[in-house]
């Protein structure tokens, strides 16, 4: 059956499958080890490049810069997902991460993401949250008083602005095009909307021209799948209720993913990290979440 961009059911299962199957092994053989040496390697890569080599963030990954911000948060929520001892040292070097590599998307889910752990870990110390907010705002402070149009950090705090975030951005006219698209007849609600292009602003380059990526995982799972791409997206909402009922902490986890989700096509469908963060919490998250409750 060929739907969508044509890859058809088939491509759905297999990847299905293969995503499982991968699952359970990083479940049941929790390779901490490699992943941290993974996650290690990748960071001190992307520190080298940036700050002795010059290099720009998008000279580091084939594509999108964003690229950047979701390999670095899939280490992380892999990381504090299999890793009970808890350390704040690694949410720091993400943000950090992510605030380098400018992605808005990226440097909002981090934040949040270090929120989560931070709470997690202090949240009855007054202390620490008061020294928190003094070094949050003295550096906000600073930085608003210093910056100029040609530092680094004004080119960051532009993609935080607030017209962006809440409407502005091509990302949300896309979105407004292809759901209007998705509607215009039952064959593209069915079987997604075949032939799928945009005409605007690019995000990169501020030209005119020809878009056809949605930069949004749940809009690609229907351009993708059709119909039973609205069925997988229902299944991760529904992940994340059942997650929530067992762990707090864990569906705080899961819903880093789910927000960075809205901005990107690299989780769910089409992406290069659901395999490793959203099919494992769903294919074992019960049984693995009773193991966790006995080790802690």
């Amino acid at each position: 059956m060929q739907i969508g961009r044509g890859w058809g059911i088939s491509f759905a299962s297999i990847l299905l499958i293969s995503s499982w199957c991968l699952a359970r092994f990083i479940i049941e053989n929790k390779p901490l080890k490699l992943i941290y040496f993974l996650y290690f390697l990748f960071s001190v890569y992307f520190y080298i490049s940036i700050f002795l080599l010059n290099l720009t963030p998008a000279s580091l990954v084939v594509g999108s810069h964003n690229r950047i911000s979701t390999l670095v948060l899939s280490f992380g929520v892999l990381i504090y997902f299999l890793d009970p001892n808890i350390r704040t040292i690694h949410v720091i070097n993400i943000f950090i991460v992510c605030l380098v590599s400018q992605g808005s998307a990226g440097i909002i889910t981090s934040f949040f993401l270090a929120m989560l752990v931070f709470v997690k870990c202090y949240k009855a110390n007054i202390f620490f949250w008061i020294f928190f907010l003094i070094i949050a705002s003295t550096s906000f402070g600073y930085i608003i008083y210093n910056i100029s149009q040609e530092s680094f950090l004004f080119e960051t705090l532009s993609k935080l602005d607030f017209g962006r975030l809440t409407g502005e951005d091509v990302r949300f006219s896309i979105a407004n095009e292809y759901l209007l698209r998705a509607q215009d007849s039952y064959i593209n609600f069915f079987t997604g909307v075949k032939s799928w292009s945009y005409v605007g602003e690019s995000i990169y380059n501020n030209e005119v021209r020809t878009l056809t990526n949605l930069h949004n995982s749940y809009l690609d799972a229907h351009l993708s799948y059709g119909i039973f791409g609205i069925f997988m997206n229902l299944l991760v909402f529904f992940i994340l209720y059942k997650t929530t009922l067992n762990s707090y902490f864990h569906s705080g986890l899961l819903f880093v993913v789910l927000l960075r989700a809205f901005a990107d096509t690299n989780f769910i469908i089409s992406g290069y990290f659901n395999f490793v963060i959203l099919i494992f919490l769903v294919s074992i998250y019960s049984d693995y979440f009773n193991s966790y409750a006995n080790e802690s």
